[in-house]
C-alpha cells in the first residue's frame, strides 16, 4: 500500500469554517471518486491557543495500492477535476506533497 500526504493551507479570503465546509461538502466527494483510492482521511488543524494559528490548515492522507495506481488516478478525469478544484479553497502555492512509508510504532 502506498500513502500520499498533503499539507494544505486555505485560501486567505476564506474563514476556517468556509474552508472546512468546502473541503468536506464539495471537494471530498470529488476525491472519493478517484479510481483506485483505498482510503482517504482529512485531518483539520486545531490551534493550541488563540494567539497562534497553525502553519497549515490540514493534513490530507490518500492510500493507493501502488505508485502507478496513484499516478493513474491523478491522470483520470476525476483526478484532473479534483486537482483543478483545489484553487477554489486552497492556497495551492503552499501545498506540500509527501509520499510516505507509514510505520506504526504503537499498537
Amino acid at each position: 500500500m502506498m500513502k500520499v500526504v498533503f499539507l494544505v493551507k486555505r485560501r486567505g479570503d476564506l474563514t476556517v469554517e468556509e474552508y472546512r465546509q468546502y473541503s468536506t461538502d464539495v471537494h471530498a466527494p470529488m476525491v472519493t471518486g478517484l479510481p483506485g483510492l483505498r482510503r482517504y482521511v482529512v485531518n483539520y488543524s486545531l490551534a493550541l491557543d488563540e494567539s497562534q494559528a497553525p502553519a497549515y490548515d490540514g493534513l490530507v492522507e490518500l492510500w493507493f495500492e501502488s505508485a502507478e495506481a496513484f499516478q493513474s488516478a491523478m491522470a483520470s478525469d476525476a483526478g484532473q477535476a479534483a486537482v483543478a478544484d483545489q484553487a477554489n479553497f486552497l492556497d495551492t502555492g503552499q501545498t506540500v506533497m509527501l509520499v510516505v512509508d507509514e510505520v506504526s510504532l504503537l499498537g
